[in-house]
């Protein structure tokens, strides 16, 4: 895995959560991320920031909880 951006998959891996967990982290703006020609990815630093208990978008929206993994 790379300092960058990051596919679904790796994120996946590193959080221990489905596929679709990431997806719906990335559509609720848990996770920032971009579209890069249909597929999204993921920077290296939002999945960092998600794993310490900082939000990783500037959003007012509540980090996600237990059963939104």
């Amino acid at each position: 895995m790379s300092d960058g951006l990051l596919t679904v998959k790796e994120v996946a891996l590193l959080l221990r959560v489905s596929d679709e967990s990431v997806y719906r982290l990335c559509r609720s703006k848990h996770l920032k991320a971009t579209r890069v020609g249909g597929l999204w990815r993921i920077p290296q630093e939002s999945v960092d920031k998600l794993l310490s208990g900082s939000q990783a978008t500037e959003s007012s929206d509540p980090a996600p909880t237990e059963d939104m993994v």
